[in-house]
């Protein structure tokens, strides 16, 4: 009787204040939270989540936002807070001026230290000129990408109230595709199967057609490891969408499954494919991937390693201009001339044509330091001290200074022998 009587009279307070003006009911959450209890707080939180839902129209939700995140903070659920105060980023803060940015800043020490410069690039990010909607959308595009620790039921909570509030937007079915992804993200793969499934169906005019359906494809082959039925709704995208931007990464898809189920010949055959349509598409970060695999495969499972060697070769043609990818290409070649083809002299080839290239990079220290070594295997003393030299003069601090020095002294001490 006592548990009925408490219950009862809760949901007498409960609906006596909503029924109260929604001013009147914040002013009521404000004043209750001056001295509340750990557990008020809580319930509090909960409140002012429902009250946001129902006024978030009003200018008074974000005196809720700011109450919600202290109070979230105060309970020391700092993925909570990040959530509401980044929703009231860019809600408010084109239009309010506040430290709410500082405050976010400050808050970084609360977030495990491999997640902080995550959390730092999350709250740098400048609020977009657009409208409320579309700000919106980019911070629970953010958020969802970002995927840090334990914000996965607060953005839940922000995904719902946004497609209650805004019914019309006109990117609905993108945000659909969007949870899809937090869902996946945070081990869910039926949820995000669901919402890819939602958005196949609902959806019908949808832009999103082909990538709805590929996505699916990606849950079945990744999470459920349902190989047949990802085969099929791969192979159902590249035959009925014939000009989708999607057939590249379903071939690659295709490519992924097939290696990790030994069929090493077809995943060489479908990278081919997801090479040319990215190629095409200019996705120079995806083709990079995609080479980077087939490489991988040739020299690994096929033991193909002439073969690997061109592919590598095409890499580094492709990518000559950007330094990283240019440089740990060349690398790899390097290292596959030394230990699978025993090949010195293409090996110092291809260490050379990193110098040539990036003559100034500290990331060519290696290649200069095992040029040099080369040389000095092949008693060419001077070329030897002259790249270490270069390298002790251009980057002292590199981890090849030591070496390169040793090496030096080693090398000089002959040279003034054979004079």
């Amino acid at each position: 009787m006592k548990k009925y009587l408490v219950l009862t009279g809760f949901l007498t307070f409960a609906l006596f204040v909503w029924a109260q003006n929604p001013l009147e009911e914040l002013a009521f959450y404000q004043k209750q939270a001056q001295d509340a209890s750990k557990q008020t707080q809580q319930e509090l939180v909960n409140n002012l989540h429902s009250w946001l839902e129902a006024n978030a129209a009003l200018p008074q939700a974000s005196k809720a936002l700011i109450l919600k995140a202290n109070l979230e903070k105060n309970l020391k659920d700092y993925p909570d807070f990040l959530i509401t105060l980044l929703r009231y980023k860019y809600e408010f803060s084109p239009v309010e001026k506040t430290n709410v940015q500082s405050v976010l800043k400050d808050s970084v020490k609360d977030f495990p230290k491999n997640e902080q410069e995550t959390y730092n690039e999350l709250i740098n990010r400048r609020v977009p000129q657009a409208d409320l909607p579309s700000r919106l959308d980019t911070f629970l595009a953010l958020a969802t990408k970002a995927n840090l620790k334990d914000t996965y039921q607060p953005l839940l909570k922000e995904y719902n109230t946004f497609f209650k509030r805004f019914k019309d937007y006109e990117e609905l079915d993108r945000l659909e595709l969007m949870l899809g992804d937090l869902h996946r993200n945070n081990k869910n793969p039926y949820g995000a199967l669901m919402q890819y499934q939602k958005v196949w169906e609902v959806y019908p005019d949808t832009k999103y057609k082909a990538a709805s359906l590929r996505m699916q494809g990606d849950v079945y082959a990744s999470n459920l490891k349902d190989y047949e039925k990802a085969k099929s709704i791969y192979e159902q995208v590249l035959n009925d969408f014939p000009t989708s931007m999607e057939r590249p990464t379903a071939y690659y898809h295709l490519a992924v499954m097939e290696e990790s189920q030994k069929e090493y010949n077809e995943a060489i055959s479908h990278l081919g494919f997801a090479a040319k349509l990215y190629k095409e598409q200019g996705d120079t970060d995806a083709l990079y991937d995609v080479l980077l695999f087939k490489a991988e495969i040739q020299e690994k499972k096929l033991k193909d390693y002439e073969g690997a060697a061109q592919t590598l070769k095409e890499i580094a043609a492709l990518f000559k201009n950007n330094e990283q990818k240019y440089i740990q290409t060349q690398l790899r070649l390097a290292d596959l001339y030394t230990s699978k083809l025993k090949d010195s002299t293409a090996q110092r080839k291809a260490y050379e044509d990193i110098i040539r290239a990036y003559p100034n990079s500290k990331q060519a220290d290696r290649a200069v330091f095992e040029v040099a070594t080369l040389a000095k295997e092949a008693g060419e003393y001077q070329m030897a001290a002259a790249y270490l030299e270069r390298l002790i003069v251009n980057n002292p601090s590199s981890e090849y200074a030591g070496k390169a020095q040793r090496q030096l002294n080693s090398i000089n001490k002959k040279i003034a022998k054979n004079k």
